[in-house]
């Protein structure tokens, strides 16, 4: 009758055992997805800054433009009077 209860318990431990395996599992997967993600952001980062900074560049292009064409037509209105 012993040796059952043994059994039972052993069983009970394995069982627990195996529970608290693949809730270690389950916890370290979460890290791992969250480091990944964090890393994306780091990577994705470096790619947004590379876009606001040629964006800022072309902004200023297109500001010099417009600044270089106002100052030519007021030359131009000089020159013709």
């Amino acid at each position: 009758m012993s040796h059952y209860y043994f059994e039972i318990a052993s069983n009970f431990l394995l069982f627990r055992s195996f529970v608290f395996a693949l809730r270690l599992l389950n916890q370290l997967s979460d890290r791992l997805l969250q480091l990944i993600n964090f890393l994306a952001h780091v990577v994705d980062s470096g790619d947004d800054a590379s876009v606001h900074f040629a964006k800022s560049g072309l902004h200023l292009g297109k500001h010099l433009l417009d600044q270089l064409r106002q100052f030519s037509g007021v030359v131009h209105v000089y020159q013709s009077s």
